[in-house]
């Protein structure tokens, strides 16, 4: 009976010593480090589609974690059929009868931006966010395309003129009234199907702009821009630093 009393001293002192020495439990991190998205953008009765891939981070938190702000990088490609460009230029945009037309038949683009994105999260389940293409670049092959002179033009003896080439404008950057080059905005809801993957669905805003090497019409207009509102659906897939 006495070494069954020691071995259940040993037992226990053992056991002690082991809840004493274990490493203690790291809560898992409830901020994600990155999130990964992909998205789809259909406008409704046009040709105009846009996908693309982003990553961005959360740099800032408020309000105890529910709004989150951060900024990232993303890539997109836009495809679009029988699309009208009007022209760009800030001086002449509030004026209808100033705009010149330049119409594709079909332009595709790819932009590289970096962009501002913020969520509230109104639970841990339910988000509402926005992104938005600070500035960039935009490649393309050159396409050749139509250029309608608008009422001002015209007037001052202007003429359509076929096979007219353009690229897309090169250098990206918003701006409120006169932004330049190729450029997405996004709302949108997004629920969280797991702790690491989201599906998100809202409306997009898409612009876009393409250039000619001479300027046309009255204004010498050189740069043409279309902006349009579709709809759009995506995934976010979020990674935690977790060890």
């Amino acid at each position: 009976l006495k070494y069954m009393y020691s071995i259940l001293v040993l037992v226990l002192t053992g056991v002690v010593s082991y809840g004493q020495n274990e490493a203690p439990e790291i809560p898992p991190k409830i901020i994600p480090d990155y999130h990964f998205n992909l998205s789809y953008t259909a406008v409704s009765n046009t040709a105009i589609q846009h996908a693309e891939i982003g990553l961005n981070k959360d740099l800032f938190t408020l309000m105890s974690n529910k709004v989150r702000l951060g900024l990232g990088l993303r890539a997109g490609i836009q495809d679009n059929k029988d699309i009208s460009f009007t022209s760009a230029h800030g001086a002449i945009k509030g004026n209808a009868n100033h705009h010149d037309t330049l119409f594709h038949s079909r332009v595709q683009s790819a932009a590289f931006n970096l962009y501002f994105n913020g969520e509230y999260h109104l639970s841990k389940h339910v988000a509402f966010g926005l992104n938005l293409d600070l500035l960039g670049i935009t490649t393309g092959l050159s396409t050749d395309a139509n250029y309608i002179p608008g009422s001002t033009s015209e007037e001052y003896g202007y003429y359509a003129v076929e096979d007219v080439e353009s690229i897309p404008t090169a250098a990206n950057a918003f701006s409120f009234g006169d932004s330049k080059g190729g450029l997405n905005t996004q709302l949108y809801v997004k629920l969280a199907l797991s702790r690491k993957v989201a599906f998100r669905a809202g409306v997009s805003y898409l612009f876009q702009e393409y250039s000619t090497e001479l300027g046309y019409g009255a204004f010498k207009s050189y740069r043409y821009e279309y902006n349009t509102i579709g709809y759009h659906v995506g995934f976010t897939f979020n990674r935690f630093n977790e060890k």
